[in-house]
């Protein structure tokens, strides 16, 4: 189930949202009112920041404006969008909570039970941004090395292969895979897996049951949640994953579980819709313990600044854009603390020794979310 199309959009999703693993209404629990505000309108410089540069390229990356629907997968998830609901309420952000009985308003299905709905998002083909941007800069007299692996970072020089780089400031940008020699939060990275999955292209009619109030970005309320979105082409996208695969020690083409899952999944939530996959693949990140990303410079006016872990295109883009910010020793925008390395995550030594770095991670994130 391979072939060209996926990789117009492989390895992302192409959710633009500041959901990124973690929902406001956690972010709220654990750091406070100030804190979370602070670390939601960073992720949120990042949409914007990527709305922005989609439109000075001319929308080339099919960019569709579409809803954040977080919805509740079991009778217990309900707890889970009210609280979410509650947060963006305290903090002053727009949504609108539904009902059990009011989601035919929003979604072909009757096999929900509640969600919380906002807006300012949107979906893009995810590989056609990076192109464009990678044509922009070009023409712009920057040389890129796309297959080049850099091996190791040293003071003042970036290993490269056989190559030795010399220069006064790098930017690290990595999620799972981190350069040795690199200081500042690499032994924090640990990769998870998820897969996507297309569907035939639908019927118009078809969408328009499947979205009665227009297309929406879904994700449920589930640990190892699934999500989708209508993409290019009228398609389905699906993602969907399992405890088994996500911390996986390595990446694995998409198991026939996990096909049976996402089929599963769409059969049980839209039993009108016949919609087979027509491709699926896997794709890895790296993540932190605590699922925030990491962005460190040694100082104020760092020669070294990284930025690991950036779970989600809209952190990625902020984190990315600040940083380079620093490099320039240029202020402005929210930073936090909260995302250096030296901080403190729920996933102590002493843990990963007794039962060993996956089943701590999984432990760990699962105390997060529940």
């Amino acid at each position: 189930m391979q072939c060209g199309w996926p990789q117009l959009v492989k390895r992302s999703s192409g959710f633009i949202t500041p959901d990124s693993e973690l929902e406001l209404s956690y972010l709220v629990d654990r750091f406070g009112v100030d804190e979370a505000r602070n670390l939601w309108e960073i992720v949120n410089g990042g949409v914007r920041l990527i709305r922005q540069t989609v439109e000075r390229l001319q929308n080339c990356c099919a960019l569709q404006v579409q809803d954040s629907l977080f919805i509740a997968n079991r009778p217990s998830g309900r707890r889970n969008i009210e609280e979410e609901e509650a947060a963006r309420t305290r903090l002053g952000y727009a949504s609108r909570l539904y009902q059990r009985d009011q989601l035919a308003a929003v979604i072909g299905s009757d096999q929900y039970y509640g969600a919380v709905r906002y807006g300012d998002t949107f979906a893009i083909n995810p590989v056609l941004l990076c192109r464009a941007v990678a044509n922009a800069i070009e023409t712009q007299g920057v040389a890129i090395y796309e297959n080049t692996e850099v091996t190791a970072i040293e003071s003042g020089c970036v290993n490269a292969g056989a190559h030795r780089v010399r220069t006064p400031r790098v930017a690290v940008c990595t999620d799972c895979s981190v350069p040795s020699g690199l200081s500042g939060g690499g032994d924090k990275v640990r990769p998870i897996q998820t897969f996507i999955g297309l569907t035939r292209p639908l019927s118009n009619a078809e969408v328009a049951r499947l979205f009665p109030d227009g297309p929406q970005m879904v994700w449920d309320t589930d640990m190892i949640y699934q999500y989708f979105r209508l993409a290019d082409e009228n398609r389905l996208l699906i993602g969907a994953g399992s405890l088994r695969s996500t911390y996986a020690s390595r990446e694995a083409e998409t198991p026939r579980y996990i096909l049976s899952k996402m089929q599963r999944y769409l059969r049980q939530k839209f039993p009108w819709l016949s919609a087979d996959l027509e491709f699926t693949w896997p794709g890895r990140i790296g993540v932190t313990s605590d699922l925030l990303p990491v962005s460190d410079c040694e100082s104020p006016a760092a020669s070294v600044c990284t930025v690991l872990a950036a779970t989600g295109l809209p952190w990625a883009a902020a984190l990315g854009y600040q940083i380079a910010g620093r490099l320039l020793n240029l202020t402005g925008g929210a930073e936090s603390t909260l995302l250096t390395s030296d901080r403190e995550f729920p996933w102590p030594a002493k843990l990963r020794w007794a039962i060993g770095p996956k089943a701590s991670l999984a432990l760990s994130h699962a105390v997060l979310k529940f």
